[in-house]
């Protein structure tokens, strides 16, 4: 069987898209292992007592629904309140005086064919004159619909951008950097991009740090050489935009690195064109990268970089509908290089002062040969 949090998202998605019958196949040979106590169990019920009310079955509903009072989620056990009083709420008669009685078709009939045939006459009496023919030739696509594809497709992007996404360079050491994810809606449950592209990071090896069951996620890639981590960089951007629908250029991405044995230069610039997302209120982009002081930032537009109060960390804001650019050029110190030349250089001081002893101190007395 899959793992419990795959079948809870397919699930979701399953639920969104009105397929209760499949949300019933995927979660009920999950409560067999996982009982309501559980957090896994607790989400189970709850998206089986929503799939049974969409089915008419309100009994079965309710008996998910007192299940869940075992939850230890105080949020779970309340949403389980609501649902049942819902469900258990009494259905109300509607008194005769409100409702409309309708004659019967057959007793209308004579009324009705004398009322269309005047209302007849007195459209033609009152029709305006014909317009005259259209011109023949080509013709071209109105505006007014091209504008209302732009607007639906705007109105898309904007409506799913309405999130928060951070991307984390962690530099580890010479040559080595950690790619990390935080992504945050704004809503309290997952948006349906949140979803597929955490579903894609965690086909990439990337970990899951925080609770499978908060809308706020937080996805964290192992070390990797820092080529590849950049390649991974790159791909990911990419995927995040093809979910999203935006056709974006392919992100430039620089890295150079000289390692001087005590010490390392480091240097990296990032280019990405954000121009086909538009002014998008909702969506909140920006890069972070740790340990790094703020005077290693060469170059930051259109968006300054930041320098973050609770840590060594730099938090550059990216700007939609505009060409973002930063450079990073850093020294690093190389902890075995300096260990080799503190090592070399108290060998160098004892040498030293070895020949400044025996130049002072006159040399013991041989014995006759």
């Amino acid at each position: 069987m899959a793992a419990p949090e795959l079948l809870l998202e397919q699930a979701r998605l399953l639920l969104d898209r009105g397929d209760y019958g499949g949300v019933l196949r995927s979660l009920e040979p999950l409560l067999a292992d996982h009982p309501a106590g559980t957090a896994v169990g607790a989400e189970a019920l709850l998206l089986l007592a929503t799939a049974w009310m969409g089915l008419g079955q309100a009994d079965r509903a309710i008996g998910c629904c007192q299940q869940l009072q075992r939850s230890s989620d105080p949020n779970l056990r309340q949403q389980a309140r609501d649902l049942r009083e819902v469900l258990e709420a009494p259905a109300l008669t509607r008194p005769r005086e409100w409702s409309v009685t309708m004659p019967l078709l057959q007793d209308l009939e004579p009324s009705l064919g004398n009322l269309q045939r005047q209302a007849r006459r007195r459209r033609a009496a009152n029709q305006p004159p014909p317009p005259p023919a259209p011109p023949v030739g080509a013709t071209n696509a109105p505006l007014g619909f091209g504008a209302l594809v732009v607007l639906l497709t705007l109105l898309a992007v904007l409506l799913g951008g309405c999130m928060q996404l951070r991307g984390e360079l962690h530099f580890s050491g010479p040559g080595r950097l950690q790619l990390a994810y935080t992504l945050q809606p704004d809503s309290p449950r997952p948006t349906p991009w949140q979803r597929q592209f955490g579903a894609y990071l965690q086909q990439q090896g990337f970990r899951r740090a925080d609770s499978a069951l908060a809308a706020r996620q937080f996805w964290q890639a192992p070390v990797l050489p820092a080529a590849a981590a950049l390649e991974e960089l790159r791909a990911n951007l990419e995927r995040a935009a093809q979910l999203g629908g935006v056709a974006l250029p392919a992100p430039q991405l620089q890295w150079r690195e000289r390692n001087l044995l005590f010490g390392v230069a480091q240097r990296l610039s990032i280019d990405l064109d954000l121009s086909s997302l538009g002014s998008s209120p909702g969506l909140d982009l920006a890069l972070k990268f740790d340990p790094l002081p703020l005077k290693a930032v060469r170059r930051a537009t259109p968006l300054l970089a930041t320098a973050l109060p609770d840590a060594q960390a730099v938090l550059w804001q990216l700007q939609a509908g505009a060409l973002n650019q930063l450079e990073l050029r850093c020294w690093r110190w190389n902890p075995l290089g300096l260990g080799g030349l503190a090592v070399a250089a108290l060998f160098g001081l004892a040498l030293a002062l070895q020949a400044l002893r025996r130049s002072i101190v006159p040399p013991l007395p041989a014995l006759p040969s």
